[in-house]
């Protein structure tokens, strides 16, 4: 019980541990009821019992860091808490029949199409159609945009570029060879992208 008067003074009470979890991507409360939603899309419950005045001052404590205010002149508030990492949507009544509040934390997935298929979210055949569309239209415009002559002559001199082959060692045997391999596999990679997407090659490269 003191553990819990003192965080709720010096820190945001029973929901202090719930924002600083970075694996928690939500927060809902609706009068003395906290839920939350984790980055796996699970929704669950707070285990530590609340009160409605108690999430109510947690909610003005949050907004104390801001000039934005939840009383009845403002029953409806929104902003951005936690130093900038979250934003907190707050009403009260005449808007709502109790105190409802949602904290949304800024958030940026790295989510791969195997992932989504993994969740269902997406079959396999659609994850295989987006990735074949996405590296074929990459690869043209990226091979279009480098055939420029001024983009190709400033490639071509400069030492950071990863493709760039010394002068020194154009004539090289093993290099020519090398490009040679790469020229024979472009063009069949490049049409076995364009099944995969179900677009004709042409039409790709059409400007």
């Amino acid at each position: 019980m003191a553990q819990r008067v003192l965080r709720s003074i010096t820190e945001l009470g029973p929901l202090s541990e719930l924002l600083a979890r970075r694996d928690v991507e939500e927060v809902f409360v609706e009068g003395a009821r906290v839920t939350y939603l984790d980055t796996d899309g699970r929704l669950r419950g707070l285990a530590e019992p609340t009160t409605e005045e108690e999430n109510r001052q947690i909610v003005d404590r949050l907004l104390a860091a801001t000039e934005r205010q939840l009383n009845a002149k403002h029953p409806l508030v929104q902003a951005r808490v936690l130093d900038g990492t979250a934003r907190l949507t707050a009403a009260i009544e005449p808007v709502a029949d109790r105190l409802s509040a949602t904290v949304r934390r800024y958030t940026v997935r790295d989510v791969t199409l195997d992932a989504l298929v993994t969740r269902d979210a997406m079959t396999a055949q659609a994850a295989d159609f987006l990735w074949a569309t996405m590296q074929l239209r990459g690869t043209l415009a990226t091979r279009a945009y480098g055939a420029e002559p001024d983009v190709a002559a400033w490639a071509n001199s400069c030492a950071l570029n990863p493709a760039r082959i010394e002068p020194s060692r154009r004539n090289d045997p093993a290099v020519q060879a090398a490009a040679a391999r790469l020229a024979d596999r472009v063009e069949p990679g490049l049409a076995r992208m364009a099944e995969l997407a179900h677009e004709p090659l042409s039409s790709v490269e059409e400007p």
